[in-house]
């Protein structure tokens, strides 16, 4: 299934192509508003391919993680400070889940809606918490969240989409990435070739974390 997606999604980069920056950003600070920017689509392929390639299990249950554009409009007012974490976390049956936590300043698990990327659901504070902490203890040497600014997120909502992808993604560096797939409004899970996302990468991984 995931070979299809990315098959598609390299027939989409040909199709057309986005204003993209695709240079390495400067360092920026973690919890900064403007961590994260956009990436062309065909890098994205890439990166993705790359991931298949060198897979470590994250993706191998066929697990899909997406977030639509109502869940997101109601979680993006308590980033007002900072941003998002996208984190890693391990469910107490063993599945492996993509949390969506706002970041006021530099705090996390300080807002009253976090986001299952699984279900696109809304998940209560002590779940979370115990869901990243599995992850953690079973990860200890690997990143445990990616965090994206609000700058990028602001640029989103001004555009008018359906619902964003979270992909997994490997550099030609062979550094984990996460990517941000943002689909344009009237695109459902049933894509064509002629629906092309928007692509955003370069967040800022924890570990090594600056909080």
């Amino acid at each position: 299934m995931r070979k299809c997606f990315t098959a598609m999604l390299l027939a989409s980069a040909l199709v057309g192509c986005h204003d993209a920056r695709d240079t390495n950003p400067a360092s920026i600070q973690k919890f900064d508003k403007t961590v994260g920017q956009q990436i062309s689509l065909d890098i994205a392929t890439h990166w993705m391919e790359l991931y298949d390639k060198n897979a470590t299990g994250q993706r191998s249950d066929g697990s899909s993680y997406s977030i639509t554009a109502d869940h997101f409009k109601a979680i993006i007012p308590y980033a007002s400070d900072a941003g998002l974490a996208f984190h890693h976390a391990i469910d107490d049956a063993g599945t492996y889940h993509v949390l969506i936590i706002p970041v006021a300043t530099s705090l996390l698990f300080d807002a009253p809606v976090l986001l299952d990327a699984n279900t696109n659901t809304v998940i209560d504070e002590s779940t979370a918490r115990a869901w990243t902490d599995n992850y953690k203890d079973a990860n200890p040497d690997k990143i445990w969240y990616h965090f994206f600014g609000l700058d990028i997120f602001s640029e989103i909502t001004q555009s008018s989409f359906s619902y964003f992808d979270i992909e997994p993604a490997v550099n030609d560096e062979g550094k984990p990435q996460l990517l941000l797939l943002v689909w344009p409004e009237g695109t459902s899970n049933g894509r064509t070739e002629a629906a092309s996302p928007t692509v955003y990468d370069f967040s800022s991984p924890c570990p090594p974390c600056s909080n």
